[in-house]
C-alpha cells in the first residue's frame, strides 16, 4: 500500500506553482523517491520493518540520542518500507566515528512522505554519531510555501549546545526565519511551549516518538504537582522521623536517619516540600536539603510555573508512573474548567494519539491547527 501510494502522488509533486514549468523528472524530490524505489527491488533493500526498530529517539538530562534495531551493510544506503507509514525511507549505518569518544556507529535516515493533503511532500532527515546530532524536516506546501527546522545539537554541555533553526514562510515576514537556542531540548520546550508544539514536535510526530522525546522528567513533574500531593499518615510520621534523628548527638545516628529519608525516597521528598522547616536546625535543614537535592531539579519559580502550563502537564501523561498521570490529569482538569478527556491505562501510539487531542484543545500551537498533521504508524 505504501508503494502506491508514494507512486501515485508523486507525480503531483512537481505541480505545484513554482514549478509549472518543470516536468517531474526534473523534480528533485522525485528524483531522490524514484531512487529509493529502485532500492527496493535491488540487493540494499531491508524490508517492511516497523519505525521504532529502523530509527528511535531517547532524552535523557534533556540529551536526544538516536538508535537503530537495523541490521545493514556497513556504509551502505539501503531502502526500507515502514509499517504503518506511506513514504519511502532510506537507512546507512556507517562505519564508527574514529574521533569519538564512543565508537557508536554513524546513523543516517531519510524519510519520503507525498501523502499528506495540503503538502506537495515532506522530507525528514537524520544524521547521529555521539558527538553530533542534526534532526530536520522540510515541507513544501499545496500553496508554495515552505516551512523546514533544523535541530543541531552537540554532545558538550554548555547553554547554547542545542540550535533549532526554523524558517515558515506562513508567518509575518519578520519572524519567518529564527533560531532558538539552549542548554537542552527540555529546557527549550519548558521555556518556548508555542514554538516547539510548531515547529518541533511535528517532526517526531511524524516518525511516532513524541512521547519518547518529550516526557516531562518525573522528578520535575512530582516538584511542579507536589501540591497536589497528599501524604498518608504513615508516611508523614516516618519522614518526621527520619528528620528528627537528624538532630541527634552521635554523627552515625544522624547518618541513619539520612539512610532513612533515601529510603523512603520520592513520597518523602514531596512531604518535605511542603512541611515547614521553622522547627528544624541548621544540620537538619543542611541534611533536609542534601537530600531534596535530586528531587528538586526546578527552581521554586519553575516548579510553580510548569505545574500550570498545559504543554508541561500533558507531557507528564507520556510517564507510566499512575500516581504522577493522576496529579496531571487533574491540574488539567483545573485548568479546563472540568473534566478533561483521558484514558489513563492507554500506552503506545494510542497514548500519542489521544494527548496530542488533549494539546489541541488545551495548548494549541501553529502546526497542530494549520499544518496537516502526517500519519502515524
Amino acid at each position: 500500500m505504501g508503494l502506491m501510494i508514494l507512486c501515485a502522488s508523486l507525480p503531483a509533486a512537481g505541480q505545484n506553482q513554482s514549478a509549472q514549468n518543470q516536468t517531474a523528472a526534473d523534480n528533485p524530490q522525485i528524483i531522490a523517491a524514484g531512487e529509493i524505489l529502485k532500492k527496493t527491488a535491488g540487493d540494499f533493500f531491508l524490508g517492511r520493518r516497523s519505525v521504532s526498530d529502523v530509527i528511535s529517539f531517547t532524552c535523557t538530562n534533556g540529551k536526544i540520542q538516536a538508535v537503530s534495531k537495523l541490521s545493514a551493510p556497513s556504509g551502505v544506503e539501503c531502502a526500507v518500507l515502514i509499517k504503518g507509514m506511506p513514504g519511502l525511507a532510506t537507512f546507512l549505518d556507517g562505519v564508527p566515528h574514529k574521533q569519538a569518544a564512543d565508537p557508536t556507529h554513524y546513523i543516517r535516515f531519510h524519510y519520503l512522505d507525498p501523502s499528506n493533503p495540503g503538502v506537495t511532500l515532506i522530507r525528514t532527515d537524520v544524521d547521529y554519531m555521539p558527538d553530533h546530532l542534526n534532526i530536520s524536516q522540510f515541507r513544501e506546501l499545496a500553496d508554495d510555501a515552505i516551512w523546514s527546522v533544523q535541530i543541531a545539537q552537540s554532545s558538550a554541555d554548555g547553554p547554547q549546545v542545542l540550535n533549532i533553526y526554523i524558517q515558515d514562510q506562513r508567518a509575518d515576514p519578520a519572524a519567518q526565519s529564527r533560531r532558538l537556542t539552549g542548554a537542552t531540548l527540555t529546557d527549550l520546550a519548558q521555556d518556548n511551549p508555542a514554538d516547539i508544539d510548531a515547529y518541533v514536535r511535528p517532526i517526531f510526530r511524524t516518525l511516532n516518538q513524541e512521547p519518547a522525546v518529550f516526557v516531562a522528567p518525573p522528578q520535575a513533574a512530582y516538584q511542579a504537582l507536589a501540591d497536589l500531593w497528599q501524604p498518608d499518615a504513615k508516611l508523614a510520621a516516618d519522614t518526621e522521623a527520619a528528620v528528627a534523628g537528624m538532630a541527634a548527638d552521635a554523627f552515625a545516628d544522624r547518618e541513619v536517619a539520612l539512610a532513612r529519608l533515601h529510603e523512603l525516597g520520592e513520597p518523602a521528598a514531596l512531604y518535605l516540600m511542603r512541611a515547614g522547616s521553622k522547627s528544624w536546625n541548621t544540620e537538619q535543614r543542611m541534611r533536609v536539603d542534601l537530600f531534596l537535592g535530586s528531587y528538586r531539579p526546578l527552581t521554586d519559580e519553575d516548579a510553580q510555573r510548569l505545574g500550570r502550563q498545559p504543554d508541561f502537564l500533558l507531557d507528564a501523561l507520556y510517564n507510566s508512573d499512575a500516581l504522577l498521570r493522576k496529579l496531571a490529569i487533574r491540574r488539567l482538569n483545573e485548568i479546563n474548567g472540568g473534566p478533561v478527556d483521558f484514558d489513563e491505562s492507554l500506552a503506545g501510539d494510542a497514548l500519542q494519539k489521544a494527548v496530542l487531542k488533549l494539546r489541541m484543545k488545551l495548548a494549541p500551537g501553529v502546526a497542530t491547527k494549520e499544518l496537516p498533521t502526517p500519519h502515524s504508524p
